[in-house]
């Protein structure tokens, strides 16, 4: 697992948009959040990137070991988690201190991910 974990660090995303295409590092993406068909890509820049992938296919190019979905409109990156709070149905607090909902099914199986990810 510290091999993976060490991996974030050279992995890469490509997004395509209506221009091209940009080549980001994993470790620069916070989360992802659906918009339809489409998905935007919140970066530690501060910016964002909407994308024309959906967040399933995303979730499929993606390291798993790193992004998991919290909900069915998120996934987040766990290197950017800092925090989890129980109140209003659970959310994940990030990095930046941005708070990304955690679907009630998923609460037990997102506590121990974290766990686990963070003891390494």
């Amino acid at each position: 697992m510290l091999n993976n974990k060490k991996s974030i660090l050279q992995q890469k995303l490509l997004i395509q948009h209506q221009l091209g295409f940009d080549v980001y590092n994993c470790i620069d993406i916070f989360w992802i959040e659906a918009q339809r068909s489409y998905s935007k890509i919140h970066l530690i820049s501060g910016k964002s990137k909407l994308c024309s992938k959906s967040l399933n296919k995303l979730e499929i190019d993606l390291p798993e070991y790193f992004f998991f979905r919290s909900h069915k409109s998120c996934l987040v990156n766990l290197y950017h988690v800092i925090r989890f709070e129980k109140h209003d149905g659970g959310r994940l607090v990030l990095t930046n201190e941005h708070q990304v909902p955690i679907s009630q099914y998923k609460k037990s199986e997102i506590i121990k991910l974290i766990t686990n990810f963070h003891q390494l």
